[in-house]
């Protein structure tokens, strides 16, 4: 029975993976439409708890509530560092099934300050500190900064953002290395302040009217505000930017990092708690508010999500990221001219002095990846192309970049060009495992074809058992892994993942049931 009509893809629109949550949404090749009618049901439907658990490899801990109790406490009595400790414990053992003793790293900390104290001259000044503790906690201890990358994930790496990890690793981003800062001054009685700028997060020293910016991801080195008010993104006059916060307001933006974490490993629920609880504590924050909005649509909420990001919008109008994600809840609206009008905001954005922040980059590299899609969804293949082939051009290592040319390609049946791009997807993000499903269908798909070769068929069940070894709960999958099996003649595998793809939501597909039936009825005999 020729069953290479029933090949179906999972294509899925990715969307920003750095200073957000990820906001997947389908995205169908007008090749499948036919048959993805009958397929569409149950995608992802696992329950959140358990998605939770698959993702994790064990339970979500019971949250501290003395976490969230804290910004009850007044500000005098609160430790920064105790609390990002805290928190940092609570995030590892819900992201890796970890504990770890907060009373170690504190020990730590205070190792580090009896040396700092013991270099710093006696009755020195506030400038001859901070020497004294760049030069030991980046000099001596070799403390240093990892540089924000796409391709990677840098910037949402725990080891960058969780205070145990960076005192450990002795390496963090720019809220991981602040944190361990401002948690070593607390301990010297040394008045410093976090200050948040738009996609960054810095240090100040700020007291009697003498203010010194302490660039963590630079050794320490001074970087004047002028520098921040010169950015693409920055807003005039906005009441959080650039102010020295206090405790509170800065472990509410440390939520909020931490959020991202939980977000980008599809533990929703946990991020928007952590979330909710930052936005009441700074609701002038534009970055939560659209953390915020980005966890709501995962979580299948636009109404929510829409207003959360139009709020960052009205914060920041300057925010483009934002605007890039209230597309995306537009397109799930079925509101595509919205959308579209969205993304040639974001790219017809001027720059004041014609440089780029890093978050602008991004947002412009995803507005043309969301247009590339919505033209392959019209039918404009070439247009497509032409936008994603932009966005990487903006940045060469965005992985979900070349997924998307990859599904661009598939629909066009370049099936060598959609291996290509999908590879270099996973090359640059190995647990992408849409791009795995959707380069296991396109070898499903060539050794189906008239002349196709067994061994590339088995390329496509390579595939679709790694994707299954990761999230063994995906029925499309489950299918197409029952399809290969049943093309080369391994039917009781085929049998085990149709029947395990229908338990899991997948609609029935007579005629592979029908082939197999005969299988079964062998085997009953």
């Amino acid at each position: 029975m020729e069953l290479l009509e029933m090949v179906p893809l999972l294509i899925w629109r990715s969307a920003p993976m750095n200073f957000m949550a990820p906001c997947l949404r389908m995205n169908y090749p007008r090749f499948y439409s036919l048959l993805f009618a009958t397929l569409l049901g149950v995608m992802l439907s696992t329950q959140t708890a358990a998605f939770q658990q698959m993702a994790t490899g064990h339970p979500l801990e019971p949250l501290d509530e003395a976490i969230l109790n804290v910004f009850d406490l007044q500000e005098e009595e609160i430790n920064l560092g105790t609390t990002v400790l805290a928190i940092s414990r609570q995030a590892s053992k819900d992201l890796f099934g970890e504990d770890f003793d907060t009373q170690t790293f504190r020990s730590t900390l205070d190792k580090i300050a009896m040396e700092v104290l013991s270099r710093a001259p006696k009755g020195g000044g506030p400038e001859e500190i901070i020497r004294a503790i760049n030069s030991y906690l980046f000099g001596e201890l070799g403390f240093s900064s990892e540089p924000n990358d796409s391709g990677s994930g840098v910037f949402n790496k725990p080891g960058n953002v969780l205070l145990n990890l960076v005192l450990q690793n002795k390496k963090g981003n720019c809220i991981g290395l602040s944190m361990c800062y401002l948690a070593l001054c607390e301990r010297m009685d040394f008045p410093v302040h976090g200050v948040s700028v738009p996609g960054h997060f810095l240090v100040r020293y700020d007291r009697q009217g003498q203010r010194r910016n302490i660039e963590t991801t630079l050794q320490g080195t001074e970087k004047r505000d002028e520098v921040f008010v010169q950015s693409d993104e920055f807003p005039q006059g906005h009441p959080i930017h650039l102010r020295s916060l206090s405790k509170k307001e800065t472990l509410a933006v440390y939520l909020r990092n931490v959020a991202l974490l939980y977000s980008e490993r599809k533990m929703y629920e946990r991020a928007v708690v952590l979330l909710e609880k930052a936005v009441t504590v700074i609701p002038q924050d534009e970055g939560i508010h659209e953390s915020l909005g980005n966890a709501y649509i995962e979580m299948g909420d636009a109404d929510r999500a829409d207003a959360e990001l139009r709020k960052a919008i009205s914060l920041n109008p300057n925010y483009l990221l934002a605007y890039v994600n209230l597309g995306a809840v537009c397109e799930k609206r079925g509101k595509e001219k919205e959308a579209i009008a969205l993304y040639e905001k974001v790219l017809s954005a001027r720059m004041p002095d014609g440089s780029q922040s890093y978050i602008s980059v991004r947002a412009r590299a995803w507005a043309h990846v969301y247009l590339g899609g919505i033209y392959s969804e019209q039918g404009k293949l070439q247009e497509a192309i032409s936008e994603v082939t932009k966005a990487l051009q903006l940045d060469p290592e965005m992985p979900e970049a070349h997924y998307t040319l990859g599904n661009v390609y598939a629909e066009q049946g370049s099936n060598n060009e959609a291996i290509s791009a999908y590879q270099r997807a996973l090359a640059l993000r190995s647990d992408y495992l849409e791009a795995r499903t959707n380069l296991g269908g396109v070898y499903l798909r060539q050794g189906m074809s008239k002349g196709g070769k067994k061994e590339t068929i088995d390329k496509a069940i390579l595939e679709f058992e790694q994707v299954l070894s990761l999230d063994p709960g995906r029925a499309k999958t489950h299918f197409n892994l029952s399809l290969a099996y049943y093309h080369r003649g391994k039917y009781a595998p085929a049998i085990e993942h149709y029947d395990r793809a229908i338990e899991l939501g997948h609609a029935p597909m007579p005629a592979l049931a029908l082939a197999l039936e005969r299988y079964r009825n062998l085997k009953r005999r």
